[in-house]
């Protein structure tokens, strides 16, 4: 169980607020969506959730508690979990090794090897090329290896920055099936994923919140993702 909490939280990158006053819940279970522009502020905010930014002003709350000083790895091992744009895989070294060094937290090292063959059933590609090189692998390769990489690490809150992002249509469709399916319907945890296309986000988000230069303006219903051009109205106009 894992519900995440911020509250007016301010993020500054290179003297510059990127953040400004943002609040935002995600309840157990939930997934919840930053919409917005290249340079709105997305992964900025995953930084700041990770712990990898600290905060100018706010807190952040989990089931009550305020974790917003503490330590990245402190908050891996409570089951954060992040697959960052583009991946992040380890280009030199192989897949198999990527998918291990995904286990950081001790509950995912005890079950390395039964997370390792759950990977491997879910994309029987994974096992057939383990040994090559992560370096080899499109772009959607490189995001499916990012996503199972999180598997490995029995999630509890997962924070998906931009999947979509240099990946092709079919394979974007293969990641937020595998979203939908492992993640949401079957482990039932906490997701947040950020996104510029509203396309993907249909049918999966429980809310979607508009994020335009560091602020959230405004929630929009999941139906609404439809109307590209009424969301991108809205960012326009700051709500």
């Amino acid at each position: 169980m894992m519900e995440i909490s911020v509250e007016d939280i301010t993020l500054r990158v290179a003297g510059s607020i990127v953040i400004n006053g943002v609040d935002l819940k995600i309840p157990d279970g939930s997934v919840v969506a930053l919409f917005g522009p290249n340079g709105a502020g997305k992964t900025t905010f995953c930084k700041g959730l990770l712990g990898i930014l600290k905060p100018i002003t706010g807190c952040i709350r989990v089931n009550g508690y305020d974790i917003t000083t503490l330590p990245t790895y402190k908050r891996v091992e409570m089951g954060f979990t992040y697959v960052p744009e583009r991946a992040g895989i380890l280009e030199r070294l192989n897949i198999e090794e990527n998918l291990k060094v995904g286990a950081v937290r001790k509950k995912a090292r005890d079950k390395l090897y039964e997370n390792l063959e759950l990977a491997y059933n879910i994309f029987p590609w994974l096992k057939l090329r383990r040994k090559e090189k992560a370096s080899v692998l499109s772009g959607g390769q490189r995001q499916i290896l990012s996503l199972m990489r999180a598997l490995m690490n029995e999630p509890e809150f997962l924070i998906l920055d931009e999947p979509s992002q240099g990946v092709s249509f079919a394979n974007v469709k293969t990641i937020y099936e595998t979203i939908t399916s492992i993640f949401v319907k079957e482990k039932k945890i906490s997701l947040l994923i950020t996104e510029q296309l509203p396309t993907y986000l249909r049918g999966i988000a429980d809310k979607v919140h508009l994020l335009s230069a560091g602020r959230i303006i405004t929630t929009i219903r999941n139906e609404q993702l439809e109307d590209h051009e009424f969301i991108w109205k809205l960012l326009a106009s700051g709500g």
